[in-house]
């Protein structure tokens, strides 16, 4: 009796490079499917368990390592062989794949008898029989905590079921490439939006997320909102949300608010959405004027692209106390600031949620001492000089303060 073809997936956001790749693999006796969007070919995975994954690093909506993380912590699919092929074979690249349990790191251009002899020594080193064990039901997910992991498609239906059975009012508005929904619902508090999200950064929202919710709601003219989904919150988070008019719902909440659907519990007699989560809506704070100073301290640091700047960085060096560097800001995008040093090039990355965190203390403070900005010392030297160029702020050696009339902002562009 043939043994049936191994069955290998690709994921490649380039379409000529996947229909190139699986092609090959096709015409050297494998069962071949392919796809474009990491986060589709999650739910694939769980669905049709692939006995190999091909996949590359960099890509729209989901990348590679984000990926292989939600695979490997995934109980259903954390052994299933994983092999890298991409252009950006880097040594760092490499060491994180390394790290998060990939198999191999293929370079391209690859030489297809190279990556065949891979791919057959991985599917010999790394696969058995019973690489997928038996998939736990709903209710077991529910039970356990893990529906987090299951297909988006049955998280979509379970959210839906779950305002469906709310009395109120509500409706989809929204559905992106990546794992969300944007509802809203009418509360007898009035219109309030509901984000349901899985993020692709497993457990992970940001500051910047936040933002852009709050950005949606007041597109749409709307003051409050909730995002509910599984990511874990602290303290610093939810303070943030809620002086964005936003009520966080964590993950443990979420998978209990979807484990009372799959249960089939009947809700209590009227009991709205709301109270379901456990949220009563207080009085919306007016975050205008903060995200406007936001938006303001960004366009000052877009000016700064290109400038020298001078930084003093703190060592352990007891006979030296401090470095002194030059370096020119690079590059800014919602994920990090680079600079790069003038003496030998090298690039110092400072992460944007940083920028964020430390506005906020500043907008509800006033002032902030250096010593405040809770990262380490290279990154904080940074960021306190680029802060120190900027026009809307006073800084002395150890202190950032707002300049007297900056706390007046009222529209946010």
């Amino acid at each position: 009796m043939t043994a049936a073809p191994k069955k290998i997936l690709v994921v490649d956001d380039e379409e000529a490079l996947r229909l190139v790749l699986a092609s090959e693999l096709k015409s050297s006796g494998y069962d071949v499917y392919a796809f474009d969007l990491k986060n589709d070919a999650y739910d694939w995975v769980i669905q049709n368990k692939p006995d190999l994954i091909l996949s590359d690093i960099k890509a729209p909506v989901m990348d590679g390592f984000q990926f292989l993380r939600w695979l490997r912590e995934n109980p259903f699919t954390k052994n299933v062989p994983f092999v890298f092929v991409t252009g950006f074979a880097d040594l760092k690249n490499a060491i994180e794949a390394k790290r998060l349990g990939a198999a191999d790191f293929v370079s391209k251009p690859y030489d297809l008898v190279d990556l065949l002899q891979t791919i057959e020594r991985v599917l010999t080193a790394e696969w058995y029989e019973n690489i997928y064990p038996k998939a736990a039901s709903l209710q077991e997910s529910a039970a356990s905590g893990t529906l987090k992991f299951v297909e988006w498609s049955k998280l979509r239906e379970l959210f839906c079921r779950l305002i469906g059975e709310s009395p109120e009012r509500a409706a989809v508005l929204e559905e992106g490439r990546q794992w969300n929904i944007f509802t809203v619902v009418d509360n007898p508090d009035g219109i309030i939006a509901v984000m349901f999200l899985r993020p692709l950064d497993i457990d992970t929202i940001s500051m910047q997320d936040i933002v852009y919710f709050r950005e949606m709601l007041t597109d749409r003219g709307l003051d409050r909102g909730i995002m509910m989904g599984f990511f874990k919150v602290d303290s610093s988070l939810q303070t943030f949300a809620h002086f964005l008019g936003i009520q966080l719902v964590d993950g443990t909440a979420t998978n209990n608010l979807l484990g009372s659907v799959v249960s089939e519990k009947e809700p209590g007699a009227n009991e709205s959405l709301l109270a379901r989560m456990g949220i009563r809506i207080g009085r919306f704070e007016d975050s205008k004027p903060f995200l406007g100073f936001v938006s303001q301290i960004k366009d000052e640091i877009e000016l700064c692209i290109g400038k020298l700047l001078h930084f003093k960085i703190p060592t352990d060096n007891e006979s030296r106390d401090q470095l002194t560097a030059n370096a020119r800001l690079e590059f800014m995008n919602d994920y990090f600031l680079r600079f790069n040093e003038e003496s030998d090039g090298s690039t110092v990355l400072v992460p944007s949620g940083l920028i964020l965190k430390t506005l906020f203390k500043l907008w509800r403070e006033g002032a902030l001492k250096k010593a405040a900005l809770n990262t380490d010392s290279v990154s904080r030297e940074y960021l306190f000089q680029l802060l120190s160029h900027l026009p809307s702020l006073d800084c002395t050696e150890d202190e950032i303060r707002l300049r007297p009339g900056k706390r007046t902002f009222t529209e946010h562009q």
